[in-house]
C-alpha cells in the first residue's frame, strides 16, 4: 500500500558517493516520489576493492582512492588526513 499524500522531493544531489553492490544496476531506486532537480554524478559503481566486508580499508588498487572530491573533513574515521584528492570512503589510504 502506497501513501495517499507522499509528498515531494525538491533536490536531491548524489555525488561522490560509493555504490556499488548497492541493486538496481548500482543507481538509486525512487519509491513513487521521483525527485524534481536529481543530480547523481561521478558515484563509483564498480567494487571500491575492501580489504573485506568487515574491514572497508581500500585495497591499494581500488578505483575509490584519489576518487573524492575535498569536502570540509581534514582527517578520515581513524584520524589520517585526507589526501588531494581525497579517496571515496570512510579511510584514506596509507
Amino acid at each position: 500500500n502506497s501513501p495517499k499524500n507522499a509528498g515531494s522531493i525538491k533536490g536531491l544531489f548524489i555525488k561522490n558517493n560509493l555504490m556499488h553492490g548497492c541493486g538496481n544496476n548500482n543507481t538509486p531506486l525512487y519509491n513513487s516520489i521521483i525527485p524534481a532537480n536529481n543530480l547523481t554524478e561521478n558515484n563509483l559503481t564498480k567494487d571500491p576493492l575492501f580489504i573485506s566486508p568487515e574491514n572497508l580499508h581500500l585495497q591499494t588498487r581500488s578505483p575509490a582512492i584519489g576518487a573524492g572530491i575535498h569536502a570540509t573533513l581534514a582527517t578520515d574515521f581513524e584520524g589520517k588526513k585526507y589526501k588531494t584528492p581525497p579517496s571515496i570512503g570512510a579511510y584514506e589510504i596509507n
